[in-house]
């Protein structure tokens, strides 16, 4: 639904500047015809709108055009420079997340990882189902921890680290969550991913001098 009304809106505005182009044309010709009164207030009031409506027009296309590189980039990452979404399992679990039928999309990843084991961007779709979908921060993380155990890229591992951390917070598992973002800063020093991990421990430690300092008022 949200592609075609996109298509559309597309094919509005370029039905919209195709039919700006010979009323400018006509505008500017009145404008310099002999014997007509110099007035071309009208064609540039045209040509203005028309120029506003070109630029928005490049801006909407742009943004799409870098939003579905970015979605391929991601894609291309986490799965090693493997397109696991390409596959029909892929596109069938997807299908079935947007029928809400999360727990048969887990099953359709689960079946497709374990027969494709280096596919571990599906194990990783799993986990993000269990964490956005099913609010699920333990099944999450228990799928965190087991993917852990493979040879995963250095990024995708710290990663995984991080998504791991958030899932035990949630979990009011505040000494495991800062155990990951220790292992974080300690494998990946110099990383986005340890700056990342800097910030949060800093939250965290902000968070449990808090509590704290209310348990000796108290």
């Amino acid at each position: 639904m949200r592609l075609l009304l996109k298509l559309l809106f597309y094919a509005a505005a370029i039905c919209a500047l195709c039919w700006l182009v010979p009323h400018i044309a006509a505008s500017f010709h009145r404008a310099t015809a002999e014997g007509s009164t110099p007035d071309a207030s009208r064609a540039y009031a045209l040509f203005a709108v028309y120029l506003l409506m070109s630029a928005a027009l490049a801006l909407f296309v742009a943004w799409d055009v870098a939003r579905s590189l970015g979605g391929f980039a991601s894609q291309l990452f986490w799965s090693g420079g493997r397109i696991a979404s390409i596959t029909p399992a892929w596109w069938k679990a997807d299908r079935l997340c947007r029928d809400r039928q999360y727990l048969e999309a887990i099953r359709v990843l689960r079946e497709f990882h374990e027969a494709h084991p280096r596919q571990w961007s599906a194990a990783v779709r799993i986990a993000e189902i269990y964490e956005r979908d099913l609010a699920n921060p333990l099944s999450a993380a228990l799928e965190y921890e087991t993917l852990l155990r493979q040879r995963l890229p250095k990024r995708a591992q710290a990663e995984i680290l991080l998504r791991l951390a958030a899932d035990y917070l949630l979990l009011h598992r505040t000494d495991e969550s800062a155990a990951r973002l220790n292992q974080v800063l300690a494998d990946f020093p110099g990383s986005a991913a340890a700056t990342k991990a800097a910030r949060r421990l800093a939250r965290l430690e902000q968070r449990n001098d808090a509590d704290d300092g209310q348990c000796q008022v108290s």
